[in-house]
């Protein structure tokens, strides 16, 4: 299929592209079931997963999302340092923003219940994380990685705490129970029950980390890096010292994930 995704003459996006998906074979080859397949006039071919007996569609999904929030970054420098220049921090900047469309910043994304569509409609206020709906696109919407990793661990203990109490739970309270969680824009539409038995299967964020970014449960540094990224998941980033923080979690992420295929496939 790789073969074939070449011949397509297709302009890929670099996240779907057939060096991406080898890339995702690497490490997910476990839930891979078949190979991605193209829609009539795409550019994001998908391919069927199975995870624990429940079939899902996944695609590629850039992780950290610098190419989105380079310019605001710099805003927020310029204004606390002025006109003088931070020149070690704009490197570091210029350097993980080149990372956008490198392999270790690609991650599979399950497309069920529009879950791949929620990482970037994420907002922060109040240090409370929630789904942006209707209306221009906040500020704080930056298509974080770590807002995202947070929101799915604050989804899985939701639905720990749902399962103890749902005897109890009508259908308006259950509604009201999961308003902001990663089943809100699911509710919505009709692929609720596929993304709910999927995210009900995971044992937690350990393991859901490991399926769809190959961070081994069993490894104390992967965990320690998604212990972090859930730490600073729900912080707003409105200072130099939070962009800083932002880019060396960012650099930790890409580390982790030079996986062995990496080397073979990137030119």
């Amino acid at each position: 299929m790789k073969q074939e995704l070449r011949e397509n003459n297709c302009s890929f996006e670099p996240d779907s592209s057939p060096d991406a998906w080898e890339y995702y074979k690497g490490y997910a080859s476990c839930i891979l079931i078949g190979e991605p397949e193209l829609a009539a006039g795409g550019n994001r071919p998908k391919a069927k997963a199975k995870f624990k007996g429940i079939e899902i569609k996944v695609a590629g999904d850039c992780s950290f999302n610098f190419k989105l929030c380079k310019t605001y970054f710099e805003k927020i420098i310029e204004k606390a340092r002025g006109p003088e220049k931070d020149t070690e921090l704009g490197v570091k900047l210029v350097n993980a923003a080149s990372m956008h469309h490198k392999l270790p910043n690609f991650g599979l994304m399950p497309v069920a219940g529009g879950l791949n569509n929620l990482k970037g409609a994420l907002k922060i206020k109040d240090n409370k994380v929630m789904v942006h709906d209707i209306g221009k696109r906040p500020a704080s919407a930056l298509d974080r990685l770590d807002t995202f990793i947070y929101f799915l661990d604050y989804s899985f203990k939701m639905l720990e705490t749902f399962h103890s109490l749902e005897n109890a739970v009508d259908l308006r309270g259950a509604g009201e129970f999961f308003s902001e969680s990663v089943f809100t824009t699911s509710m919505k539409g009709e692929n609720f029950t596929i993304l709910y038995d999927l995210i009900a299967s995971f044992e937690d964020i350990y393991e859901y980390c490991e399926i769809f970014y190959g961070l081994k449960m069993g490894t104390e540094k992967h965990k320690q890096l998604i212990d972090r990224l859930i730490k600073n998941g729900n912080k707003p980033i409105d200072s130099v010292e939070d962009i800083v923080r932002y880019i060396e979690l960012a650099n930790e992420f890409w580390d982790a994930r030079k996986f062995p295929p990496l080397h073979a496939v990137q030119r």
